[in-house]
């Protein structure tokens, strides 16, 4: 609302000044800092609107945050919770397939995987922490999930494994060839 008036007093300001060839200086200083003025509440208006925050990108009616942060599966899942989200939840090919691309092309390739919000329950059944519901749709690499060393009950989109689905340690932050950095999803606003 406070833009919104900010956004009047300014137009009200324009249509009083007259352009006219023969303003001085002052004037159209004036008129230039106004013309900044606007562009910048439009610019806030429409990311105010635009549905995802900065530095997150929309699929469908979700937002998605890609970091490169390297956190245990915990911290990650609590980071995309204070961010008002949760660890992405994959539910079908296609969002996979979207994924999978924004990770093959614009994130840092220092990383090995990202973090997902899958997690092996106690009774052995794949989760989505967001909502508990069972995972429907998996995407493994061949030979996974494999719970190596008996601790692997975390999912991530493994690199080396084109990013594909990989079980893994939910205490690991970086592996010896990378780090492990995590995807927030959040429903679009």
């Amino acid at each position: 609302m406070m833009m919104l008036s900010i956004l009047c007093v300014v137009l009200g300001l324009i249509s009083v000044i007259k352009p006219d060839s023969c303003l001085q200086q002052k004037e159209k200083s004036l008129i230039s800092n106004i013309r900044s003025t606007l562009n910048t509440l439009e610019e806030d208006l429409a990311n105010k609107y635009a549905g995802c925050q900065v530095d997150w990108k929309e699929y469908k009616n979700h937002c998605y945050y890609f970091s490169s942060d390297t956190e245990t599966w915990n911290e990650a899942e609590k980071i995309c919770r204070n961010k008002g989200g949760y660890l992405v939840q994959i539910t079908d090919s296609v969002e996979n397939a979207w994924v999978v691309n924004i990770l093959r092309k614009a994130v840092q390739q220092r990383m090995m995987g990202y973090w997902m919000g899958a997690k092996k329950a106690k009774d052995g059944q794949w989760k989505w922490i967001n909502d508990l519901s069972k995972v429907k749709y998996f995407n493994w690499n061949p030979g996974q999930p494999d719970n190596y060393g008996g601790i692997e009950d975390c999912v991530s989109f493994w690199r080396d494994h084109n990013y594909n689905w990989n079980d893994a340690p939910s205490n690991i932050t970086f592996h010896k060839y990378g780090g492990v950095g995590y995807i927030c999803e959040k429903t679009r606003v």
